[in-house]
């Protein structure tokens, strides 16, 4: 039930377009308090609230509000601004001049509703933000059934970035009149990027995120007077990146400056305790994040790992420390809520859209500095690390999953998830390399530039951890990292790159063996693709039926380079590391297992569908190899293939078939390109 806040929003808009005849544009300059009405605004000087301000666009026209100059909007102590747009779009015109929402002594609150559309329109260089005076910019989309969006767009190609800042106790995010489960299921509110520049211009449209800064996609009840952050609310809040021009790269960056750990709602430590308070850039549960074609989304971390100091209630935890593994505030965090206490809670999901990708690095050294910011323009060192700088073991934690995550392509060959090492420039690839798809180019390439010492330029070395599952469906990861040393059939030393977390741990009784219940990587219909050695530790990967009607067939593809640059020695696959394995405090081990597991979860009847995992051998190229090209000629041994090792470390193991308990069809299959692969084990249970 929409309470008194709204019903006077509405009254308000309502006898404004009753009584407003003014056809000429509305000046805006020092004290605001009356409100606006199917008028565009010329933005004179900077803006201070006096009174609740509504500009409401109701005729289905696009109304414009336009600086003169670089502007700030305030209010005096708790006006909200509220722009709703019914019928229409709100343009705010920034080709020119910048523009900045700031807080006062109180949170400046700024509601966007109806069923059109707020734009931002930003030429190169030019800025809008979201920001802290005392206090700081609350941004919300109030989702309803034909629900509203705000969108940022590039104006035109430029080799100039365009900036989105979200400052300190800012956010942008995403509120419900329903709380979840009550009712308001098929809401929705969009925020969407439209980063399209020109194939080869380098400009970039850059979402920057300062501490205790939040770009929120997550739904939150709005009671009618105020928000409550920490009531999940109903509806669907959609995070969008798009492309306009098939020809044009189209990559959103985020960086994430937040410094600060914060409370989860799917409470990962059974603390009982959740402020509503996320920082940094957290998908929700019930919440989208669509990569539309020929679009990508660039994600950097600035921030380095911390050890939480959590209060655990739900088993003898102390200290802290000694039984979770670090986090890192400037991660991308999955978030969600448990089915079990809220039956309307659906996992997070990450939606990809033909040719679109998904890249994570870490732009920060093993001391906390950003070396190499993104200023004006993109250049090939933008958050690269000095060599001798670079984090150990595992490196930064960039994407970390909490809440369940489902993760759904729109084909395995045409999309990608991929951490990044050396240094790229935002278009020149494929969306994969090797040939395996058919994409524009406009995809990030590695430049190979070199620093004065003739290092490769590289970002640190970052990992993902799943606290939970993740759910891979026609999509492929890409593993191209180079900065973690992975050794041959050494599982002391190997660092891994995915990594598994503990909260398992924490919830099972005694006599559960430790590692029984890891988080997994499920890959359904999906590729892993092995350019680069690999290792994994406290976590399973997981081949398996949803169904007894749709068959999965998954693919690990491994790349070889040729005996020039390989020797005959392959890729490397490291199951199961010390390092990754330990809590953030280094004193206890938490499971230095990873499991392969080719395994049916259904009893299913004749006709059987396919369950099957292949593993592939294929060629890199100069993509990702530089020297590639030469690597092979005409002369026998030079063109000798190589074999790839799976290592099975410490107690891990490879599992294929079904429990006793899963009757019918036999279906789970491993097929073994067997002139390419070997397999090895540390052997005993160590």
């Amino acid at each position: 039930m929409r309470k008194i806040f709204l019903k006077q929003l509405v009254l308000v808009s309502a006898l404004a377009v009753c009584f407003s005849t003014n056809l000429l544009a509305v000046n805006w300059s020092g004290n605001v308090n009356t409100n606006v009405i199917n008028d565009s605004i010329a933005l004179q000087g900077n803006v201070t609230f006096t009174a609740d301000v509504t500009v409401t666009i109701n005729d289905g026209s696009t109304r414009t509000v336009t600086p003169d100059g670089n502007y700030f909007l305030t209010h005096a102590v708790t006006e909200k601004l509220i722009l709703q747009v019914t019928n229409g779009k709100l343009l705010f015109d920034l080709t020119s001049f910048d523009v900045a929402f700031q807080g006062a002594t109180n949170p400046l609150e700024i509601f966007v509703q109806g069923a059109g559309t707020v734009e931002f329109q930003l030429a190169g260089g030019r800025t809008v933000s979201f920001k802290e005076g005392t206090a700081g910019t609350k941004v919300y989309v109030v989702m309803g059934a034909a629900g509203p969006m705000i969108q940022f767009t590039r104006t035109a190609p430029d080799a100039n970035n365009v900036f989105i800042n979200i400052g300190r106790d800012s956010l942008l995010t995403y509120v419900d009149v329903n709380q979840l489960g009550a009712g308001g299921a098929s809401d929705t509110g969009t925020i969407l990027f439209d980063p399209t520049n020109a194939t080869d211009d380098t400009g970039r449209m850059v979402l920057n995120i300062a501490n205790k800064g939040g770009m929120i996609v997550a739904s939150h009840w709005f009671d009618g007077t105020a928000v409550q952050l920490n009531v999940p609310g109903a509806g669907q809040p959609v995070f969008r990146i798009t492309n306009t021009n098939v020809n044009a790269n189209a990559g959103l960056m985020v960086v994430n400056g937040n410094q600060t750990l914060f409370d989860l709602s799917i409470d990962p430590w059974c603390t009982g305790i959740y402020s509503g308070n996320r920082y940094g850039f957290v998908l929700g549960n019930n919440a989208l994040l669509n990569v539309a074609p020929n679009a990508y989304f660039d994600y950097v971390g600035t921030a380095t790992n911390q050890c939480p100091n959590p209060v655990i209630t739900c088993t003898d935890a102390t200290p802290a420390s000694s039984f979770v593994k670090a986090r890192n505030p400037s991660a991308f965090f999955v978030d969600g809520i448990s089915i079990s206490s809220n039956a309307a809670a659906v996992p997070a999901e990450i939606n990809f859209d033909t040719c679109s990708a998904m890249v994570f690095r870490s732009g920060v050294d093993t001391f906390g500095v950003v070396e190499n910011p993104i200023g004006f323009t993109y250049t090939n060192t933008t958050f690269t690390v000095d060599p001798a700088k670079k984090t150990g073991g595992a490196g930064n934690l960039v994407f970390d999953v909490e809440g369940l995550l489902e993760v759904v392509g729109a084909g395995a060959l045409s999309a990608k998830m991929e951490v990044l090492s050396l240094s790229v420039d935002p278009t020149g690839a494929n969306v994969l390399s090797s040939g395996l798809s058919t994409c524009s180019l406009i995809f990030p390439l590695r430049n190979f530039s070199k620093d004065l010492l003739g290092n490769y330029l590289a970002y640190n070395s970052a990992y993902f951890l799943l606290n939970n599952n993740m759910t891979l469906h026609d999509i492929s990861l890409v593993h191209t990292d180079q900065n973690h040393y992975v050794s041959e059939k050494n599982d002391t030393t190997s660092e891994p790159t995915y990594v598994g977390g503990e909260s398992f741990t924490l919830t099972q009784d005694a006599l559960t063996p430790v590692c029984s219940n890891k988080p997994k990587l499920i890959f359904d219909n999906a590729n892993l693709l092995v350019q680069e050695n690999i290792a994994f530790t406290g976590l399973d990967l997981l081949v398996t039926n949803f169904s007894c009607e749709t068959g999965n067939t998954s693919n690990f593809i491994f790349f070889q380079n040729g005996y020039n640059i390989d020797d005959g020695t392959g890729r490397q696959m490291i199951l199961g590391t010390c390092i990754g394995a330990y809590s953030c405090d280094g004193c206890e081990i938490i499971c230095k297992d990873a499991q392969l597991d080719v395994m049916q979860s259904f009893t299913c009847a004749e006709p059987c569908v396919p369950l099957v995992l292949n593993l592939q051998n294929i060629s890199n190229d100069a993509t990702i190899v530089q020297d590639i090209a030469s690597s092979c000629t005409a002369v026998p041994l030079e063109c000798q293939l190589s074999v790839h090792t799976i290592y099975l470390g410490h107690s891990s193991n490879i599992s294929i078939g079904k429990q006793a308990a899963i009757t019918g069809c036999t279906i789970a299959t491993l097929n073994i390109d067997g002139n390419f692969f070997s397999f090895d084990t540390r052997g005993g249970n160590k």
